[in-house]
């Protein structure tokens, strides 16, 4: 390994991805309806609906905003009989059972027209998007010394010599030579001799080895 990558923040890293991600929520509600029963698509339309309105409620606990919600309608469909299901993706349009013959041949190189079709599972996915931060890059200045970001200097137990920084003060375009430190409220970076570090223009570090 000749090169790493540090974020802006490396200690909180997952803990912003979380902020940042859209939320997703699940829900399913039995169904156990075949295809040709009577009223079998009025169960199906029913429990996708159970699930649509608890959807709703909880999208709106959340905070998110009606033109900010995608729903995901799907169904576990299989052949009478058998032990497994294929997740079918639904519309109100759509011919359940052709659509169930052909990802089955899809799935498993054959389809069984003749035989009669479950509905096992009325699934919905629920997203709720958030809003993202535009992060855009900075541009670099025209003295990107790392001189300002200087703590000082520091000795090992080992004699390594380290030279300290503070990446909060580390302009764009910033190059530090190992051994050194950095350091921030969230992580401290280790920069070994024999590497160094630049801060691009979205204040991420790229180690090198030189």
């Amino acid at each position: 390994m000749t090169r790493v990558f540090i974020p802006r923040y490396p200690g909180v890293l997952c803990a912003l991805g979380l902020l940042m991600a859209d939320i997703s929520l699940n829900y399913s509600q039995a169904v156990m309806a075949q295809l040709h029963e009577q009223g079998a698509l009025s169960t199906i339309r029913t429990a996708l609906m159970i699930g649509y309105e608890n959807a709703q409620a909880d999208l709106s606990a959340e905070g998110i905003a009606d033109n900010d919600r995608i729903f995901i309608p799907s169904l576990d469909m299989r052949y009478v009989g058998q032990a497994y299901e294929l997740n079918i993706p639904y519309s109100q349009d759509l011919d359940l059972a052709s659509a169930f013959h052909e990802a089955h041949h899809q799935a498993y190189g054959h389809a069984l027209p003749d035989r009669s079709i479950e509905v096992v599972t009325a699934r919905l996915t629920a997203i709720g998007m958030v809003a993202h931060p535009n992060i855009q890059p900075e541009k670099m200045g025209n003295n990107p010394s790392a001189d300002d970001a200087w703590l000082g200097d520091k000795t090992t137990s080992k004699g390594e010599q380290l030279r300290l920084y503070d990446r909060d003060k580390l302009p764009i375009g910033a190059v530090i030579t190992g051994g050194a430190l950095i350091f921030q409220l969230d992580s401290t970076i280790y920069i070994p001799a024999g590497w160094r570090a630049i801060c691009d223009t979205f204040r991420n570090l790229i180690l090198e080895q030189i």
